[in-house]
C-alpha cells in the first residue's frame, strides 16, 4: 500500500512539474464511476473496519470475540449469496455491485474462509473456542 501511495505521489509530482496545475487537477479528479465504486465499496468494507476496530481494542478483553465475529463476517457480511443492508435500510444486491467491488468482496470472503476455515489448525481452533466462552464484556471498571 505504501509503495502504491508513493507511486501516486511521485506521479502527481512529475505531472505537476511538466503540466499546468489545472490539467493535473482534472486528470486526478474523481468521475461518476469512481464515486459509484466508492458508494458500493463502503458497505462492503465497513463491517471489516468495524471488526478490526473492535478486535484491536486495548481497554477490553476482545479475544473472546474473534471467532464469533469472524464467523459472522464470513457467513453474513462477506458471503456473496447475501445482499448488503445499507444504513438507511435499503438493500444492495450482491449481483448489482460494481464488478470490481463484487470481485473484491468475493476475494475477501474466499480469503477469510481459507484462513479461518480451511487452514486453521485444530489446536488453534480449540483455543479460540475456549476464549469464545469467556464473557466479551470483561473490561476494566471506570469510576
Amino acid at each position: 500500500q505504501t509503495a502504491l501511495q508513493m507511486f501516486d505521489v511521485e506521479s502527481l509530482q512529475l505531472k505537476m512539474s511538466t503540466d499546468d496545475v489545472g490539467s493535473t487537477y482534472r486528470d486526478f479528479q474523481l468521475d461518476l464511476t469512481d464515486w459509484q465504486t466508492i458508494q458500493h465499496a463502503l458497505p462492503v468494507l465497513q463491517p471489516v473496519y468495524d471488526y478490526t476496530r473492535i478486535i484491536q481494542g486495548t481497554k477490553c478483553v476482545t479475544m473472546s470475540l474473534v471467532l464469533p465475529m469472524t464467523a459472522y463476517l464470513i457467513e453474513c457480511e462477506l458471503d456473496p449469496t447475501v445482499d448488503l443492508v445499507l444504513a438507511d435500510g435499503s438493500v444492495l444486491r450482491h449481483s448489482s455491485l460494481i464488478p470490481a467491488v463484487r470481485t473484491g468482496r468475493d476475494a475477501m470472503h474466499d480469503e477469510f474462509v481459507q484462513r479461518w476455515v480451511n487452514d486453521l489448525s485444530m489446536s488453534i481452533l480449540e483455543d479460540y473456542i475456549v476464549w469464545s466462552l469467556f464473557n466479551e464484556t470483561i473490561c476494566p471498571t471506570t469510576n
